[in-house]
């Protein structure tokens, strides 16, 4: 017992070391691939290198769940090959130990990576892209607020949640004259066209208010109707509703209101600027306590949450079933050709694996939970003796290296 505990121990340290290095390797090939864009989308809205940093750490945790399950495979695949070709495995088995350690082991380290999936991607990863979306709302919405409290002299255009904003300046002897312009719609047929002069933003106070002072504001509510002849009453006239109208055709055309103001002061926040998505309305910021019922009440349809619960759940699986295909990928390299093809057939078979359970979980979730912890189940036993007896059948080429057989 003491012998296989060491060699178990040995082994699953090699195999540890294998799989960070995998690991850190994926993860450094997808960060580069997105880190121009990331820095485009910091830096533009006026972020800090440090705030780059942040946003690369939380993307890490999405990275790290795709990662896993491969990393799994290379780093075993490697290990039990190198321990094999150097005879450790053949010097074990006639010390007495059975090839069986492999297995097993392979069984326990998919347990660890399942439940490492499970706590990465059903909260780690919820909760830093809920955190990334957070920073990078925020540096879009402190730099449009900038923009408007800290003015230049050109003009400005922005459209924030339907309205467009429109800022003018005019050069005066007295200085620069602000005008400001807002389109709003108001209905499928209707929209508001609002002007201001003399317009100004000050602030913040304690509270990180600001108060929007407007001079003279002349607001008008325009509506879509129909002129004879069935054509629009917007090619009609001087303008849009600005034409007078008798006879029949009068009560069918809506009033032009139009409100007036000498002076306005409106209070205003970052939220007033851009709203942020709730995060129950985001699929992949729900943690897995959330889709199976034991987390923050959802608003989205129950279908969709199964569909994502079906979705962590094959993930999870998938690194249960990674270091078994690591050690059918060793049983199956023999001598030429297929000794330097196993290791890449044993991530096709990975990734076989992958699109079919979770395209097979994410349908049958959605019918209920019970159903999905009855397939997830009937996928591992059939998957796992799959393997196992694949591994069984070729136990000899666990045992024996690859360049001594016959």
């Amino acid at each position: 017992m003491r012998v296989l505990n060491t060699v178990t121990w040995s082994f699953a340290h090699g195999a540890l070391k294998q799989v960070l290095l995998v690991l850190l390797l994926i993860e450094a090939v997808f960060i580069a691939e997105s880190l121009t864009g990331l820095l485009e989308t910091v830096l533009r809205n006026g972020g800090t290198l440090l705030q780059v940093a942040l946003v690369l750490a939380f993307t890490t945790p999405e990275i790290f769940d795709f990662a896993l399950p491969l990393a799994l495979v290379i780093g075993i695949f490697v290990t039990l090959n190198a321990t094999r070709e150097d005879r450790e495995i053949v010097a074990l088995s006639a010390a007495g130990l059975s090839w069986s350690w492999i297995p097993k082991l392979a069984v326990g380290i998919g347990v660890a990576g399942c439940l490492l999936s499970l706590l990465v991607s059903g909260w780690v990863s919820p909760v830093m892209a809920f955190q990334k979306r957070a920073l990078i709302f925020d540096l879009k919405a402190q730099f449009i607020f900038n923009r408007i409290t800290e003015p230049g002299r050109e003009d400005a255009i922005q459209t924030l949640q339907g309205k467009t904003f429109i800022s003018l300046n005019e050069q005066t002897d007295n200085g620069v004259n602000r005008h400001l312009f807002v389109h709003q719609p108001g209905g499928p047929d209707g929209w508001r066209v609002t002007q201001a002069q003399g317009w100004s933003l000050n602030g913040p106070d304690s509270d990180g208010r600001y108060s929007l002072d407007l001079g003279k504001v002349v607001a008008h509510d325009f509506n879509a109707g129909e002129a004879a002849g069935g054509r629009s009453i917007l090619d009609n006239g001087r303008g849009p509703n600005l034409r007078a109208l008798t006879g029949e055709l009068s009560p069918k055309v809506p009033v032009l209101p139009s409100v007036r103001v000498g002076e306005l002061s409106l209070p205003v926040t970052l939220d007033n600027i851009l709203q942020r998505a709730p995060r129950d309305r985001i699929s992949k910021e729900w943690t897995y306590a959330d889709v199976v019922g034991l987390g923050r009440e959802l608003s989205a349809p129950r279908e969709k949450v199964l569909k994502r619960a079906g979705q962590m759940t094959s993930r999870a699986l998938l690194c249960f079933f990674a270091p078994l295909v690591a050690v059918a990928a060793l049983a199956f390299a023999r001598n030429g050709l297929s000794r330097y093809l196993a290791l890449p057939l044993g991530c096709a078979t990975l990734l076989v694996i992958d699109t079919v359970s979770r395209a097979s979980l994410e349908q049958i979730a959605q019918n209920s939970l019970l159903s999905l912890a009855v397939a997830s189940a009937a996928m591992v036993v059939g998957l796992t003796a799959a393997l196992l007896a694949f591994a069984a059948v070729n136990s000899s080429r666990l045992v024996i290296p690859a360049g001594q057989r016959a």
